[in-house]
């Protein structure tokens, strides 16, 4: 690899004492399912999966991966990767915010001497006030005392198998404490996950978590985080550098000329709003087709190219424009609400530089255009509209603080929490900007609350695909707003509307469950503009009339196995556990034919992507139906 000042190349390997590997082996080891001994009755298990998968993720970070082994002899993995290097400047920055943690006590309670020096090592580190002991009596003393001095522990980490007083145990003496305010309980176990949740709920405690041994300052810290409800110190190094990569690509942008091919009104005004404020450019055009005959027209410096849209795709429309040789270097890229491998490779195959994924994050977007395009020397810079890159979007906990008065800025306060949308990430997209982002919201209320009727219109239509870019289009928009389980749903929608051969119960179901989540989004848009949008504590609380139908179909006999299966999802999504993917699998062929059933489908997606976060939503939203 070139030497390059801004990164550096680590080199890390493993080796092991096993049986070892011939040069044909070696030579075969990195293909997909590949055995070095293929028979049946092999003694060692596994597909070979996994060193294909772990050899495209160094190539993917610029490094290489490799072995060196001789028969009886082990093998040593070798892979390297590239990493940039961070500024002593941008250092000092981040590690000036590190003490998020101060004045946030923690109680370490565990036998093993070496645990609890090793908790109460890594908490002090991050910030935290500490105290440790060894036993669940003096647990419950130092409690009490803590209370009555003003100055009560905020959480407390408890070692679960104890002598003389387990950590169940423990938990019961603090909740029958007179006055006593309970701090957060995470509970720290050698035993698995689920085997704590379910002694604490057989026991009738509350615990805010589990932590399994042994523990990681990674492990710790994210549960710090979830528990005591911080802003995460990654969350505030991500703005950090969000903001300067806006700021580099903007002035990057400055005085470029580009012609922006979207026909949704709405993704039309939110690109020409952000372009505009970095100083692009920007030329519409509605279709493939208009964009075809403005290139013959006018020269600009990129291209910005929606791949579903009527008359002529963004697909067709590039391949027409690669074959005139006055394009051939125009650098065209998709705009798409597909995120798929499969996707990145057809905007490829047609001859697009690159692909930008909805929803848009506008470091993201600003950085592609800005890798493929530049102005030209003699461009005149349109002007950067006031606040064109402002601070990100608060966390949800800092917004809150700010409507509550604890905290925050006025532009959060002014912004309400809103049933199925998660505003944060709405505001992102918007960067920031709260009235932009409230117009964007009232403007997809209204072209968006008859969706159900216009899906069903467009599936009488000649055009075969004219439903599918609907649920394409609505994904979309969901995502730019941040209304997450809508753009889940609408994608199962469009999968469903996608699949050869045609099913109309999968369609049906992936339908109405568009039309719930939808109709509950766009109720919360219309108490925002009416000026009755529900607060932080009773949003959750808030049902419609369209939230009925949403699991009314399954019966009884059905629901309390569901339930079930959705408390064991909830333990493997918690837990991150690849196991989640199978499970959920079986989850959709149990609803299959329900009106469910498109819910579990978003769900499955996700957890085939590793997404966990999102298909925890998904779960989150079925279990309310069914409760």
């Amino acid at each position: 690899m070139a030497p390059d000042p801004r990164s550096v190349v680590l080199h890390f390997w493993v080796r092991d004492t096993g049986i070892g590997l011939d040069a044909e082996q070696i030579a075969r080891l990195f293909q997909a399912f590949t055995q070095a001994d293929s028979s049946t009755s092999r003694k060692y298990g596994g597909t070979g999966l996994g060193l294909t998968i772990s050899k495209t993720l160094t190539e993917l970070m610029g490094g290489r991966l490799w072995v060196d082994s001789a028969p009886g002899a082990g093998s040593t993995f070798h892979f390297t990767a590239r990493f940039e290097r961070q500024s002593e400047q941008d250092f000092e920055r981040r590690k000036a915010r590190r003490p998020e943690f101060q004045r946030r006590r923690v109680l370490v309670v565990d036998d093993n001497d070496s645990a609890r020096e090793i908790l109460g090592h890594m908490s002090t580190a991050f910030g935290l006030q500490v105290d440790v002991t060894d036993n669940g009596g003096s647990a419950v003393a130092l409690s009490v005392l803590a209370h009555e001095k003003g100055r009560p522990y905020d959480m407390i980490l408890l070692d679960w198998m104890m002598p003389e007083l387990d950590g169940i145990a423990t938990l019961k003496r603090l909740q029958a404490q007179p006055g006593l305010t309970l701090p957060k309980v995470v509970m720290v176990t050698a035993y698995g996950h689920s085997e704590a949740m379910q002694a604490a709920q057989h026991s009738g405690v509350g615990l805010a978590g589990v932590l399994t041994k042994p523990v990681t300052a990674s492990t710790l810290f994210d549960t710090f985080n979830k528990v005591i409800g911080s802003t995460p110190f990654v969350e505030q190094t991500r703005q950090v550098v969000q903001r300067e990569s806006i700021r580099s690509s903007a002035a990057r942008l400055r005085g470029l000329k580009l012609l922006l091919v979207e026909d949704n009104a709405i993704n039309q005004e939110l690109a020409i709003d952000l372009l505009h404020n970095a100083g692009v450019e920007v030329t519409l055009a509605g279709n493939g087709q208009e964009a075809i005959d403005i290139l013959a027209q006018q020269s600009f410096d990129a291209v910005l190219m929606d791949c579903q849209m009527p008359v002529m795709d963004g697909y067709t429309a590039t391949s027409i424009l690669r074959q005139d040789p006055r394009f051939a270097t125009l650098p065209i890229i998709a705009m798409t609400a597909n995120a798929m491998s499969r996707d990145r490779e057809r905007v490829l195959a047609v001859g697009m530089n690159d692909h930008i994924t909805k929803p848009l994050d506008v470091s993201t977007m600003f950085a592609t255009i800005a890798k493929w395009a530049q102005p030209r020397a003699d461009a005149a810079p349109a002007p950067v509209v006031a606040g064109a890159v402002p601070e990100p979007a608060l966390s949800a906990l800092e917004a809150r603080r700010a409507r509550t008065g604890r905290g925050g800025t006025p532009a959060e306060a002014a912004m309400p929490d809103l049933p199925g949308i998660q505003v944060r990430a709405g505001l992102r997209v918007m960067s920031g900007n709260v009235p932009f982002y409230q117009r964007m919201l009232r403007k997809f209320a209204d072209s968006e609350r008859d969706f159900v009727v216009q899906f069903r219109a467009a599936q009488a239509l000649p055009q075969a695909d004219a439903a599918t870019r609907l649920a394409h289009t609505l994904k979309g928009l969901a995502g730019n707003l941040g209304a997450r389980m809508l753009q889940d749903v609408a994608t199962a929608l469009e999968e469903a509307s996608m699949a050869e051969p045609r099913d109309d119960d999968a369609i049906a179901a992936g339908l109405d469950a568009v039309g719930v989540e939808l109709a509950r989004v766009v109720e919360g848009i219309d108490r925002l503009v009416s000026g009755r949008a529900e607060g932080p504590d009773d949003s959750d609380a808030m049902t419609t009339a369209a939230d009925a139908p949403a699991g009314a179909d399954i019966p009884a006999i059905l629901r309390q196995a569901l339930l079930t299966m959705f408390e064991e999802l909830a333990v493997l999504i918690e837990n991150s556990d690849a196991d989640a993917v199978d499970k959920a699998a079986e989850c959709v062929e149990r609803l299959r034919g329900s009106s469910l059933r498109a819910m579990a489908h978003a769900m499955s997606l996700a957890l085939r992507e590793y997404d966990f976060e999102k298909a925890s939503a998904s779960l989150v939203l079925m279990r309310r139906a069914l409760a």
